[in-house]
């Protein structure tokens, strides 16, 4: 019986390590901060602070990933970066094409850039030029 214990607490452990894509927004009406992870439903946490609604978080992982694995249910597993090539085929209308196309002139860059730059934006992410002149996205925290 200890070893299925041990054994429940190192998954439980490797679960709460595991790159997991956590989520913490700031509330501004009540100035806490609240966190979810996208890969488990129902997990989610908060706290006063974005470290407080992390650690809050990592404790609802262990409680969630030692409720499914004495279940019997499969934990997924976090998303792999390496899955995602960063091609992406994407339909618009032509009205939609033709605006596009017209803002990118206007702002010299391809329109491949300004809609990277848009769904960036809308994402909450900036996009930043990196020192070696290539573009990058580097995450906005949240204050």
């Amino acid at each position: 019986m200890p070893y299925i214990v041990d054994d429940l607490a190192r998954r439980v452990e490797a679960a709460v390590a595991a790159p997991y894509t956590r989520v913490i927004r700031h509330d501004p009406a009540d100035g806490g901060y609240s966190a979810y992870v996208l890969e488990l439903p129902g997990v989610f946490g908060g706290g006063d602070t974005a470290q407080e609604a992390n650690d809050s978080l990592d404790e609802a992982i262990r409680l969630w990933v030692a409720h499914e694995v004495e279940a019997g249910h499969e934990v997924p597993a976090p998303f792999e970066p390496e899955g995602f090539s960063g091609r992406v085929t994407l339909r618009m209308t032509p009205f939609l094409h033709e605006r596009a196309q017209v803002r990118a002139a206007i702002e010299h860059v391809s329109l491949n850039r300004l809609l990277e730059i848009a769904i960036a934006t809308y994402l909450g992410e900036r996009p930043e030029a990196s020192s070696t002149g290539r573009d990058r996205l580097l995450r906005v925290a949240e204050e």
